[in-house]
This record gives C-alpha cells, sequence and structure tokens, in this order.
C-alpha cells in the first residue's frame, strides 16, 4: 500500500487510487494489483480522495459506488476531475448491486465492475487504463 511519502518505482504500472472502507476487498485489489507491479493507496474520505488524485504517481481511480453519496456524490468526482485537468484520470466505479448501474451510468465514469468482480475482470481494467 501506498503511504504519503512513497512514490511509484520505475517499471511499475501506475499507482491506483481505491475509495473504499472494507478491509475484506482492500486486501483482495492490493494483493492482486500488487503482483501485477501495481501500488494501491487506499482511502475512504472526501478529503483523502482528492488529496491521492493530486499525486503525479496515481494512474488510476476505483471508487465504491455505495461510498460516493456518502463522499459528497457528484462533488467528489468534479473534485476528483478538477485535480487533474492535465492528465486524464480514468475512475471506475465498483458497483454493489444491479440498481447502482442506472444511477452510475448517468455520471462521468470511464468504466464500470460489478461487485462482486473476478480478480481477472478488475486485472484487465487496471492494465487497460494504467498501461
Amino acid at each position: 500500500m501506498l503511504t504519503a511519502g512513497d512514490e511509484i518505482q520505475p517499471g511499475w504500472g501506475g499507482g491506483v487510487l481505491l475509495i473504499e472502507d472494507r478491509s475484506a476487498l482492500i486486501d483482495s485489489v492490493q494483493s492482486c494489483l500488487g503482483e501485477r507491479g501495481y501500488r494501491t493507496l487506499t482511502v475512504s474520505s472526501f478529503d483523502q480522495a482528492v488529496r491521492g488524485a493530486e499525486r503525479p504517481d496515481v494512474a488510476l481511480v476505483l471508487l465504491r459506488y455505495r461510498l460516493l453519496n456518502q463522499l459528497g456524490g457528484k462533488e467528489l468526482l468534479q473534485a476528483l476531475r478538477a485535480v487533474s485537468p492535465r492528465r486524464r484520470l480514468p475512475i471506475i466505479a465498483l458497483l454493489d448491486q444491479e440498481a447502482d448501474w442506472k444511477a452510475a451510468s448517468m455520471l462521468d465514469f470511464e468504466d464500470y465492475l460489478p461487485d462482486p468482480f473476478s480478480l481477472d475482470d478488475l486485472t484487465h481494467l487496471v492494465d487497460e487504463n494504467c498501461r
């Protein structure tokens, strides 16, 4: 897991900002992505998410859709986009329920991943957006 002072080492696929609060999923994602050369910064608050997106080594955001409203909704998405105006910062929504698809599709996500998801599907999306 990345901490505030860590930087991505050359040859790594990039940093992934994971906005999540479930420890079991955090552990699985970090382990899976770590094996593929990615570093993961995990946050669970609005301010932490914005600070994480400001990091130049973060190449992708994975956001648990259910946390979106708790963390500020559209304001969070706007803030994540605003801190990286000169680079494309893809944001992928992790959807908890099928009903989330409709609401999430009206927002500015690059892609969606239904939860539970396979680790193969996760790594495919991360590879697609970070390499």
